[in-house]
């Protein structure tokens, strides 16, 4: 059970890394 939500959490934090690093390369795209 533990091992899951481990990785539930790790999981988010990628997504969250990546929807960042998309939203930076968006924003230098219009600048």
């Amino acid at each position: 059970m533990y091992f899951y939500c481990k990785k539930g959490f790790y999981l988010l934090t990628f997504a969250f890394i990546e929807g960042k690093l998309k939203f930076e390369i968006i924003v230098k795209a219009f600048n």
